[in-house]
């Protein structure tokens, strides 16, 4: 069974981003992104979601793999998409 962390590290790579740069649009550091792919951490919380919205995913489908990944057709690897905390929530802006 594919693990949180294969899962992470296969959808960034579909959306042709660095490690560096999803931290980036996410609001987390780059050590971050290495623990979740390694599996030595899982996002949560407003991580989860953030990296959902970044792949353009479920956090159900992140977290477990049940069910087909969505396909991509709507998620731009432009470097100017990030999420910001608004309400305690994340949610995708563009500049």
């Amino acid at each position: 069974m594919e693990s949180i962390g294969s899962r992470i590290k296969s959808r960034r790579k579909i959306i042709e981003a660095s490690q560096k740069d999803l931290a980036k649009r996410i609001g987390v550091s780059q050590a971050s992104i290495t623990y979740w792919e390694s599996d030595t951490n899982e996002p949560a919380g407003g991580n989860l979601l953030a990296l959902a919205n970044a792949f353009g995913v479920t956090p159900q489908w992140l977290l477990t793999g049940r069910g087909d990944a969505p396909a991509l057709p709507n998620v731009s690897p432009a470097p100017s998409f990030k999420a910001n905390r608004n309400g305690g929530s994340w949610v995708p802006q563009l500049q």
